[in-house]
């Protein structure tokens, strides 16, 4: 299965997509911590075959703003096992972190439909976190 059907068929994200909020979230069986209202963030969370050392959820009037962070690279590495297609890659402006240089690489895979809804999805890379998915679902 691929990791986009996967996303549609997880129940916390199709119901923050679908709801626009976290109502119908069974906040229990998480670990989760809140920052504001209708932000979040998940620990070690799986979506289907994948667990993911973190998962932010943001709304906002704009959108919907989704991140998934890994210790894996593969979903930036091989995109088209996970994605069906390569994307358009940018090498990222190098930022300092504890005076340290970072590069980061940066895929731009397209738009999907996910939970009916479109979305556009990057996936990030960097020595520094290993690979950071990114969906954005724009009003």
């Amino acid at each position: 299965m691929s990791f986009l059907n996967q996303l549609n068929n997880n129940r916390l994200l199709s119901g923050v997509i679908v709801n626009r909020n976290f109502s119908n979230i069974g906040f229990s069986s998480f670990d989760y911590t809140r920052h504001w209202d209708d932000h979040y963030s998940f620990k070690d969370i799986q979506i289907g075959d994948f667990i993911f050392k973190n998962l932010e959820i943001r709304i906002s009037p704009n959108g919907i703003f989704i991140t998934f962070l890994s210790d894996d690279t593969a979903f930036y590495d091989t995109p088209i096992l996970f994605f069906e297609t390569e994307g358009i890659t940018v090498e990222q402006e190098p930022f300092i972190d504890k005076e340290t240089e970072v590069k980061e690489f940066r895929r731009k895979l397209g738009a999907f439909t996910i939970c009916g809804k479109l979305a556009r999805i990057s996936v990030l890379k960097s020595e520094t976190y290993g690979s950071m998915i990114k969906v954005s679902f724009i009003n």
